[in-house]
């Protein structure tokens, strides 16, 4: 019988999640909210539940006022770390040193990625965000995928006063994420774009011989490979791959590729999550190396849908590149 409820209250708990695919629910601003939380905290409720259980059963007995009050106060340890986790995110700073020229001694990269704006995004988490990046004065501002949850008609708030806070003299460059192809893929770009972001669909940067390589997200299956992208590319100057999704580092590493820039992971955004994904990337998240290239996976500065993170933290990526062929 016990068992028998457990299964039930088990699907019960799915049905908010099943009805996400109707429309009428996908875009009500209550909905996702409710959403935002539900998600988070059930995870929470049947963890607890689960260890008290085992408790109860093979250690001492709880009593049932014990019980509520110990899932209660568990609830709000997660909650409130959950929360600060989500919204203070952390500056992750890498030196990187290239043997290779250029006429910039250094650039200074600010790459973030996997805001997930949507219906209900937090637009001041996202403003002192950007203040604090614009203060570190980077050369230029990369987004790897993920700017958008679904539909920039989800997008209420004026973000263009958000953007306009960055001003980096070598521009806004971005690259497509697989949420942005789930939500309309023509209407998001355009959007996108008139936000000032300039962006790099199988396409290349030049600033001062760096090359900057955008892809495709893999969700479109005739992107280019990435071979065929740098093929016209002098391997003696510095080159630096966005891809959204760290799954094709391989082929960096292959193509000898100086930097690759990732996000996707969010990794796993709270536990157990977090110990999954570990497992599913050869880099699931911060910096790596492999033969002769860099490799750094965001955890994103959003949050797919749920505004909470345990065990990890959303994060600001600030790169500093010197290139420095001569002296080494």
């Amino acid at each position: 019988m016990k068992i028998l409820t457990g299964l039930i209250l088990g699907v019960i708990s799915c049905i908010p999640l099943l009805l996400i695919k109707f429309r009428y629910l996908r875009d009500s601003y209550v909905y996702e909210i409710f959403l935002r939380n539900y998600i988070f905290f059930i995870h929470y409720i049947l963890f607890i539940t689960l260890i008290l259980l085992i408790v109860n059963r093979y250690v001492k007995k709880i009593e049932k006022r014990e019980f509520f009050l110990i899932t209660a106060l568990f609830l709000l340890i997660v909650g409130v770390m959950g929360r600060k986790n989500y919204f203070h995110p952390k500056f992750i700073r890498d030196e990187i040193v290239l043997k290779k020229d250029s006429p910039l001694e250094s650039l200074k990269i600010a790459f973030i990625s996997d805001l997930h704006l949507s219906l209900s995004a937090d637009k001041k988490m996202f403003i002192e965000a950007f203040k604090k990046i614009a203060a570190e004065n980077p050369d230029i501002v990369l987004i790897g995928g993920d700017f958008l949850d679904y539909s920039h008609s989800h997008v209420k708030e004026d973000y263009q006063e958000v953007m306009d806070i960055l001003q980096p003299p070598h521009g806004i460059h971005m690259i497509l994420g697989n949420h942005e192809y789930y939500g309309g893929i023509d209407g998001n770009i355009e959007y996108i774009k008139s936000l000032g972001i300039n962006i790099l669909q199988d396409e290349k940067l030049d600033i001062e011989n760096v090359y900057i390589v955008g892809r495709d997200d893999k969700f479109n299956k005739n992107r280019a490979e990435l071979d065929t992208l740098i093929s016209e590319l002098s391997l003696e100057n510095p080159v630096i791959v966005l891809d959204h999704n760290p799954k094709s580092i391989d082929q960096s590493v292959q193509n000898g590729v100086d930097l690759h820039l990732s996000g996707h992971t969010h990794m796993g955004q709270f536990f157990p999550y977090n110990l999954v994904v570990k497992n599913m990337y050869k880099n699931p998240g911060g910096f790596m190396k492999f033969d002769v290239t860099n490799t750094i996976v965001s955890s994103g500065l959003g949050s797919w849908l749920i505004p909470y993170r345990i065990g990890t933290t959303s994060e600001i990526n600030i790169i500093t590149i010197r290139f420095n062929k001569n002296k080494l």
